[in-house]
């Protein structure tokens, strides 16, 4: 097993052995999941856990493999920058549809003359 893989496997074993004080410790300091909780954006809350889980995995993997930690930390602001920018890109997005929508609805109530 190459040193790729063991860290793969290690990545792996640790996610199967976490615990809730380890996904604590994962998700403490999400100031982007505070604001995702306010948006009440569920997919956000998701992505931005399973992130942290999976950083969380590959350092400790790292660690058991290469006795040390190569992979950083995330930094909070620019994990929460990107959060709200990619949450504000999912909400224009919406509100275009509907937008779409409501207008392909106003032309077929009156005969695509709007």
């Amino acid at each position: 097993m190459n040193t790729e893989e063991k860290i793969a496997y290690e990545r792996w074993a640790h996610i199967q052995e976490m615990n809730l004080d380890d996904v604590m410790t994962a998700i403490v300091d999400c100031l982007a999941l505070v604001d995702a909780i306010k948006n009440r954006d569920y997919d956000g809350i998701g992505q931005l856990v399973k992130t942290r889980i999976d950083l969380k995995a590959q350092r400790i993997a790292e660690l058991r493999v290469l006795d040390t930690i190569v992979t950083p930390w995330i930094d909070q602001g620019e994990e929460r920058a990107s959060y709200q920018m990619a949450f504000a890109e999912r909400v224009e997005t919406m509100f275009r549809r509907k937008e779409d929508e409501n207008q392909g609805q106003l032309s077929s109530n009156f005969g695509g003359t709007c």
